[in-house]
């Protein structure tokens, strides 16, 4: 979900880690929670971060459809921005997926789901509706976490599927090096050939690996822009890879939907 998905005037979002055993699937446990009402601002601007998440909703239904209250769903990988609105009591809770990383939790190919949602029943069964009523008997932020945490341990346990080294090297070094990589790169550091990789890639992260190195390096970009607002756009597309800024604006608007300039302008 969120590249950095920061608080509105009505809402506060906070990460928390996830057990060591799970550290290699999972980037982070997050929630988002407050109270919109009347006159505060309700939309949130979601961008590709290259991830899968699973997410959880115990607040009021979103202005424009997404996860039901009590309910559940996984969030395929995202290639263009998410206008995500919010009403009345927030209270959302999320696993992100490492990129590449979340095959023993949601058991189709990544590209499946790429820009779309399903509804986690769907994937888990009867699971997804007990895991939600476990998950509901708690309202204390950290005990639900750590019922989500021990969920998942549960099913990593359970799970035949692992995931796949090769490609999972690749998306380490996409993320590792935000995104200023070439594809002929990443098929050298994963020991496949260059189709090889593009066709596993797409089938366990989502995306082909371009994309991810696009998103990579907007997230690079939007990162650098919320540390040093004042920075100047040429020096933020210079310092995360872009040939000139032009290449970084052109990139820009195609993942975010909206210029750097003007994204920068929402910071506050």
């Amino acid at each position: 979900m969120p590249v950095e998905p920061g608080a509105t005037a009505a809402s506060i979002y906070r990460e928390h880690e996830p057990h060591p055993a799970l550290r290699r699937h999972v980037e982070c446990y997050w929630t988002v929670t407050g109270r919109v009402g009347p006159g505060q601002a309700n939309h949130l601007t979601v961008l590709p971060d290259g991830c899968m998440d699973i997410l959880f909703n115990f607040g009021d239904p979103p202005l424009n459809g997404g996860v039901p209250t009590g309910g559940g769903c996984a969030v395929g990988t995202m290639t263009r921005a998410l206008e995500v609105g919010r009403r009345g009591q927030v209270d959302v809770l999320g696993v992100r997926f490492r990129p590449g990383a979340a095959t023993p939790f949601l058991p189709l190919p990544a590209s499946e789901l790429t820009d779309t949602t399903l509804a986690l029943d769907e994937l888990w069964g009867s699971a997804a509706g007990e895991a939600v009523e476990r998950l509901a008997d708690h309202r204390d932020e950290a005990r639900r976490v750590g019922v989500l945490d021990g969920l998942l341990r549960d099913r990593l346990c359970g799970c035949l599927r692992g995931v796949d080294e090769r490609v999972l090297v690749a998306s380490d070094l996409v993320s590792a090096t935000a995104g200023r990589v070439t594809v002929d790169g990443l098929a050298k550091a994963s020991g496949l050939g260059r189709r090889q990789l593009e066709r596993r890639f797409l089938a366990v992260v989502g995306t082909p690996p371009k994309v991810a190195v696009r998103v990579a390096r907007v997230r690079a970009a939007v990162m650098r822009m919320h540390r040093q607002p004042g920075s100047s756009l040429s020096l933020v597309a210079a310092e995360t890879g872009y040939a000139d800024q032009a290449h970084f604006t052109r990139e820009f608007k195609a993942l975010a939907g909206t210029s750097p300039g003007r994204y920068r302008e929402g910071i506050g």
